[in-house]
């Protein structure tokens, strides 16, 4: 008997993928509930007609839950088996775990018509896999509709399996994880159960773990195929006289297989019986060219619809009646072969139509169009500057920031900080010029003036923390260098000729008694040197011995007798004061800075003292008068 010859995409033959849900279920066919369950059936339900399955002729059905229907007996095995070896007999859209009990809609079946034809199906809408929980998000909704067919022949009929959405493929129970992927994958085929060839089938995709899912490959997804339909999720097989002719590829969708004679089964208008058409194709599959169809010229253009016949093989590829070896636009039409610039480029692919230069540089701008530069492919209308001196735009204007004002072979765009000074440029030595010469961005630590005095560090300001200090500056006595010349209060007195002039000096007269206590300040007196004592030092009497003060503490010296010679005015022996100024010798702190010459002048003591030096009467009256 000859093959059934397919009417829509065959099985390896994919349609264009799908979005995420098809719309092949047929509307109706639910009136009847399967409750709620778990692997349970139906008792038989009556199908209104015959139908000859193989040669078994039956009128009423199973429908079991877990996505099938038989005609022997109920079935309730959850884990699908191979529907090539299986014994029973069944048609199954989608044979895996199918559980109603808690969540999704239960099974419905009942009656209608397809296509004036009367039928009778079960529904399998929106139904949740084993173990069923509302937990679960992934359902599935799929349909068998069995068609009477009277109309060909006695109990001829056909099978079709509609799909709306494919989410789970295995329950739990069968080896799926919670979400009912992985496992023993459901199968979809029918057997009459005699294992007889011919009497069994199973769809590409059973039993393998992803193909039937939505997201699964686009060769197996359930909705993004179809058998013997153009209906993306439906699958059509014709029962004629006992038998199901097994679905071949029809590849291009023409109606025609390559088993049944497409000699072209990628080409929708290539199969026996097509017609001819001018496209150099053997159209009907009768291993004949016409002659009509030949390409003489080798162009790849047949004879019949080459205006360029025999011209060379050049053709016409753009289609505008102008052979290509004469046209001046080879893949642009242009049948009025224009060309305002007579440069032989026609003004359709022209891009210069204006300009013979045609864009030199290829910059896409042409000199007619206001390119300046149309040997160099940065420089054009709108092109982005630059820095190099040069109008890279075209608007007739060099950026100032380009231009190399100074000459110091520096402009702005290059880090010139200063474009008016030729000696401020990146890299430029530092000058004392209070100016960022190198171009840093850093005005240097010695050119910046601290202490807001007119002058820096290094234009000779020796102290840039005072502005009372710097080169040039007036001397005051301050104990600073004002003038910045290393000198400190130079030409200012200063009595004890000490490195402090005596208007910072605090003991003028070095005495170690300080200015404000020093009664005789001044006025340092070696008691020696003034002709005290005029004779030698007498015993218990007190000098100043500046030579005898070997510590420089102010001691004053204390005479004892029989013990060497004076040191008086040269006249005669006397008793020699050797330093005897221990824990009760005075200092010129007790005496308020006043040596014994002096006491004796303030007190207006008698010759005794101008003799022999100051008595201890005359040291305490001395000290008690000055507060110590």
């Amino acid at each position: 008997m000859k093959r059934t010859i397919c009417t829509g995409l065959a099985l390896a033959a994919l349609l264009v993928a799908s979005t995420a849900s098809a719309a092949a279920i047929r509307p109706g066919f639910n009136s009847q509930t399967l409750n709620r369950n778990d692997d349970g059936s139906t008792g038989l339900v009556p199908l209104g007609f015959n139908v000859d399955f193989f040669g078994l002729v039956f009128n009423s059905a199973y429908v079991n839950n877990n996505g099938n229907i038989t005609f022997d007996q109920r079935l309730s095995t959850y884990t699908p088996f191979n529907l090539t070896s299986t014994g029973r007999q069944i048609i199954a859209p989608f044979f895996g775990d199918v559980d109603t009990r808690s969540a999704g809609d239960p099974v419905r079946y009942g009656w209608g018509t397809v296509d004036g034809q009367n039928a009778w199906g079960a529904t399998w809408v929106n139904v949740d896999c084993y173990s069923s929980t509302s937990a679960r998000q992934v359902r599935n909704s799929f349909q068998v509709i069995l068609i009477e067919r009277a109309d060909t022949g006695p109990d001829n009929f056909d099978i079709e399996f509609n799909y709306d959405s494919i989410e789970w493929e295995a329950g739990q129970a069968s080896g799926g994880n919670f979400q009912c992927l992985g496992g023993n994958a459901a199968r979809v085929g029918y057997s009459n159960g005699t294992g007889d060839a011919g009497t069994f089938y199973e769809l590409a995709g059973s039993d393998v773990n992803g193909a039937f899912l939505d997201s699964g490959p686009a060769n197996t997804s359930l909705i993004q195929n179809s058998l013997n339909s153009t209906v993306l999720g439906r699958y059509v097989f014709n029962a004629r006289n006992g038998i199901i002719e097994p679905p071949c590829n029809d590849l291009d969708a023409d109606g025609v297989c390559a088993e049944d004679g497409d000699c072209d089964d990628y080409n929708a208008s290539v199969f026996p019986s097509a017609p001819e058409v001018c496209d150099g194709l053997d159209n009907d599959c009768d291993g004949i060219i016409p002659a009509t169809e030949a390409d003489d010229d080798g162009d790849s253009v047949p004879n019949c619809s080459d205006i360029c016949l025999g011209d060379d093989a050049s053709g016409d590829d753009d289609g505008d009646a102008v052979c290509n070896d004469i046209d001046n636009c080879v893949w642009d039409s242009n049948s009025d072969q224009a060309d305002a610039d007579g440069d032989l480029f026609g003004d359709a692919c022209d891009v210069c139509p204006l300009d013979i230069a045609n864009d030199a540089d290829g910059d896409t701008f042409c000199a007619s169009e206001g390119d300046c530069n149309d040997a160099n492919d940065t420089i054009f209308p709108g092109a982005p500057e630059t820095c190099n001196a040069i109008d890279d735009d075209c608007d007739g204007i060099v950026p100032a920031t380009e231009l190399d004002d100074d000459g110091d072979t520096f402009a702005e765009c290059q880090g010139d900080c200063d474009d008016a000074a030729s000696y401020s440029y990146p890299g430029a030595a530092e000058l004392c010029d209070r100016e960022d010469n190198n171009c840093d961005g850093i005005l240097p630590w010695n050119e910046i003036d601290d202490d807001g005095d007119a002058q820096t560090e290094c234009e000779g300001d020796c102290d840039d923390a005072d502005a009372a200090n710097f080169t040039g500056n007036l001397e005051v006595c301050d104990g600073q260098d004002n003038n910045c010349d290393v000198a400190i209060d130079e030409g200012f007195p200063n009595f004890d000729g000490d490195a402090l002039a005596d208007c910072v000096d605090p003991d003028d007269d070095n005495d170690t008694v300080d200015d404000g206590n020093d009664y005789c300040a001044e006025t340092l007196v070696d008691d020696w040197a003034a002709g005290v004592p005029s004779q030698s030092l007498g015993s218990n009497r007190w000098m100043y011995d500046a030579a005898e003060d070997v510590n420089n503490d102010g001691s004053f010296t204390q005479g004892e007798s029989g013990n060497g010679n004076g040191n008086g005015n040269g006249n005669g022996n006397g008793n020699n004061g050797n330093g005897n100024n221990g824990a009760a010798g005075w200092t010129y702190s007790d005496m308020a800075g006043c040596s014994c010459a002096q006491i004796i002048v303030e007190q207006s003591l008698g010759n005794g003292h101008t003799k022999f030096g100051c008595s201890n009467s005359a040291m305490e009256d001395w000290a008690t008068l000055m507060g110590n």
